[in-house]
């Protein structure tokens, strides 16, 4: 897994991008340190599921929102924000 720091991307906080297993960071859209943390777990989570085969399959049929791969990444994010930010600043 790699990571990148990136500026300028309009509709996105991060991505994930499974070709390359890259976790890329959008540092003008995150604007704290909470939002980059929660952006980094949540594309970190996806580097950890089965994204590759099922995500578009899945996608087609429950939409962004709805997609499972999408609730957990912000469920993982959720709950692992706070601990990791206060690690990172104390």
């Amino acid at each position: 897994l790699s990571f990148s720091l990136i500026n300028k991307m309009r509709n996105y906080y991060g991505y994930y991008d499974h070709r390359t297993h890259k976790l890329i960071v959008c540092i003008d859209k995150n604007e704290t340190i909470e939002e980059m943390v929660k952006t980094v777990i949540h594309e970190y989570t996806h580097s950890l599921q089965p994204i590759r085969k099922y995500y578009s399959k899945v996608a087609k049929i429950t939409g962004y929102w709805n997609n499972p791969y999408e609730v957990e990444a912000r469920y993982e994010a959720a709950l692992k924000t706070d601990d990791c930010c206060f690690d990172i600043l104390y």
